[in-house]
């Protein structure tokens, strides 16, 4: 990893008193959040400084995930979202780090950057560690699309001067150096990480990828046939059937009833651009929603991961809906949540080092949620201060009941301990009826209560 240069020990008290304060606010908003004004005004100075880069904000939450992974067996989620900050244009004087991510439905160019992180959860039990990467790029202002007769060219310029890219660069930095102790990754990817760089540079002996596919690849089969992907499982038997769950409208899970195919294929290089030395061995599953209604699921998924029955092929399955989480993890940072895109700040640069704040101060949220079901490997002591802990040792006595049933029934040194009681400071009551398990909504309610006891608690402590 690059070497970062870390700020003076002031800015550093500075970024812990926001990150700590708008983990358990979640809102954007600087005035919203701090109340002070002495505060405010400090949280501006603190983005405007130049000493705080984003290198450093980066750095930081990377070194974080390095600890928690080490050793463990880990799912690395990739994706893309989009910044705009089109809505409070006129604000902002200063377009550093901004540029343009589209066109808006009037033809109009759209304000804003582009965020590509990578989310590493444990791979067995859920447990959220944090993220490996986070790139943050945009094109020029008034930059367009490439003309059709001039795209052809593109296919012979190297990746490395491709927006593409993203989903190779930071994943072989995250392969090789952030998580090089982690036991084994797996890199999960939408249709857009189908990048013939990517099937052939990411995997290795420690590394495997499961990737939705984009494109309807040559490839040659198990009986050495020469044909394309798709026509290949058009004819290809069934070779089991299953119900599996999927979110559903408005974030509800729902059972589908699906088809399952499954087969080993060599992939073939493209006929332009970049050229294979030989075919990739690679896995091919299918999954069909027996569905006559609308838009049935439909996913065909390529994975190094060995395929070979039914199960295995339900457990890369399984792996690939995972991906959601970073989907909503998007949503929370956006409209579900701190609202980022409706910031008032007037610099772009400004607006970047608030997208990474928000990020790290969301780190204690998710693994909170993600220790919820008493499966997670995360301790107490990864998340809360020794004051900290002790305060909700307190709180937890108060938070019990009479009987075993209403007993935190997690250990101490678990982190699932500490999200039982956050959970019941806003409210949660698992053990009086069949509740939902507590949501964002119940942490940050939670959080927010936790900083109130823990401001009366350092006064006397």
């Amino acid at each position: 990893m690059k070497t970062v240069a870390y700020p003076e020990k002031r800015l550093l008290a500075r970024e812990e008193q926001i990150v700590n304060v708008f983990a358990n606010t979640q809102h954007s908003s600087i005035h919203k959040t701090f109340k002070d004004y002495n505060d405010q005004k400090a949280v501006y100075r603190f983005l405007r400084n130049d000493k705080v880069s984003e290198e450093y904000l980066i750095h930081t939450i990377q070194q974080q995930t390095k600890r928690q992974s080490e050793g463990k067996r880990v799912l690395a989620i990739c994706d893309t979202s989009s910044v705009n900050t089109q809505l409070n244009k006129g604000r902002i004087s200063d377009y550093s780090g901004l540029g343009r991510i589209g066109n808006n439905q009037n033809g109009i160019e759209t304000l804003g950057f582009k965020l590509h992180p990578i989310l590493i959860e444990n791979e067995l039990d859920g447990s959220f560690y944090g993220f490996s990467s986070i790139s943050m790029y945009c094109r020029p202002l008034n930059s367009w699309a490439r003309p059709k007769s001039r795209r052809s060219e593109d296919k012979n310029r190297p990746i490395e001067e491709k927006d593409s890219y993203r989903w190779l660069g930071p994943s072989i930095e995250t392969r090789d150096k952030t998580l090089n102790k982690a036991d084994h990754i797996t890199f999960v990817m939408d249709r857009e990480g189908d990048i013939i760089q990517v099937l052939d540079q990411l995997p290795n002996e420690r590394c495997d990828v499961v990737i939705r596919s984009n494109i309807n690849r040559k490839i040659i089969t198990p009986e050495g046939k020469e044909t394309r992907l798709k026509e290949f499982l058009r004819t290809k038997k069934i070779n089991g059937t299953a119900n599996i769950k999927i979110r559903g409208t408005k974030g509800k899970a729902k059972k589908i009833k699906v088809s399952v195919k499954y087969s080993k294929v060599k992939i073939l290089g493209p006929n332009t651009g970049y050229k294979l030395s030989e075919g990739l061995s690679y896995y091919v599953v299918e999954v069909k929603e027996y569905n006559k209604k609308k838009k049935p699921i439909h996913w065909v998924i390529l994975t190094t991961k060995k395929v070979s029955s039914l199960l295995q092929a339900l457990q890369v399955i399984s792996i690939y809906k995972r991906r959601w989480k970073i989907e909503v993890f998007f949503k929370k940072l956006k409209s579900d949540g701190y609202d980022l895109e409706k910031t008032a700040l007037e610099t772009g640069k400004g607006i970047r080092k608030l997208t990474l704040i928000l990020m790290k101060a969301s780190l204690r949220q998710e693994q909170l949620k993600s220790a919820r079901e008493g499966t997670t490997d995360l301790q107490t002591a990864d998340v809360f201060s020794d004051l900290e802990i002790n305060c909700l040792r307190k709180l937890n006595g108060q938070m019990e009941g009479k009987t075993t049933k209403q007993k935190n029934p997690y250990p101490e040194d678990n982190l699932a301990w500490a999200s039982w009681i956050i959970a019941r400071l806003a409210g949660w009551t698992e053990f009086y009826t069949k509740a939902r398990p507590p949501g964002n909504k119940t942490f940050k309610e939670g959080l927010d209560k936790f900083d109130t006891v823990m401001m009366s608690y350092h006064l006397f402590n």
